[in-house]
């Protein structure tokens, strides 16, 4: 069983002023496939995402990973949509990450390289990170992340606005990671990606958890009214 789960959501709120972003999402999350998060835009699937990683606080409710309740203690990171590298090479990013988890000298460097062979980004090595195509930056933070030991990755929009050809190698990359033991979950808009990524999905309607289903069952026999409209949309 991978550190940190099963994933127990219990009640879980979070209110901004007058507005309900989440309200009481209650689940439970085995290990048992790539999780996709659907739902429209404002559903509150990036902000249950930063929940999960620990970056923002609920009003109420707990969740549990596995048998520890702090995210920081259960090998899981968050990537979000949109982030910037450090100013430094592609290499020198994943060593400054590793340098921060008190990891240094040879043992980096082989960690580091292994993780850029693995995301096929080993002959950038030595390339300014922040002049990388956007599917190219995507490939970094995935490669940091599993450098850093990750067992579990929160994924948020990972390519978003990329052409079909790096979303294509991106969707590629999620499943190798997948196949040799990471845990995905996954939010997106694009109901073809989840389609082709997606083992449970997770639907989210106006801050409200209104099922967690078998991705087949989903897209074919979806439960609740809500999530029929959403699809029909789409």
């Amino acid at each position: 069983m991978t550190v940190g789960w099963p994933i127990n959501i219990h009640h879980l709120d979070l209110k901004l002023g007058k507005r309900s972003v989440l309200a009481d999402i209650d689940a439970r999350l085995e290990q048992a496939g790539r999780t996709v998060v659907l739902g429209a835009n404002g559903a509150g699937k990036t902000t249950l995402l930063r929940i999960l990683h620990g970056l923002q606080k609920p009003s109420s409710g707990t969740i549990q990973w596995g048998d520890s309740s702090t995210p920081a203690a259960c090998n899981q990171a968050y990537v979000p949509a949109g982030a910037t590298p450090f100013r430094r090479s592609v290499l020198g990013n994943i060593l400054l990450a590793l340098r921060l988890k008190n990891i240094t000298g040879k043992a980096a460097l082989r960690t580091a390289q292994h993780a850029l062979e693995l995301c096929q980004l080993q002959h950038l090595a030595d390339h300014p990170a922040r002049r990388l195509s956007s599917g190219e930056t995507q490939k970094l933070f995935l490669a940091r992340a599993w450098a850093l030991g990750a067992t579990t990755l929160l994924l948020d929009e990972p390519t978003a606005n990329l052409d079909p050809a790096s979303t294509a190698s991106i969707e590629k990359l999620i499943n190798e990671l997948y196949q040799n033991g990471v845990e995905i979950l996954l939010v997106t808009h694009q109901i073809a990606q989840a389609r082709r990524l997606a083992d449970r999905v997770m639907f989210l309607d106006q801050g409200r958890l209104c099922e967690t289903t078998e991705a087949n069952t989903f897209f074919t026999q979806p439960k609740t009214q809500a999530a029929t409209i959403y699809l029909t949309e789409q």
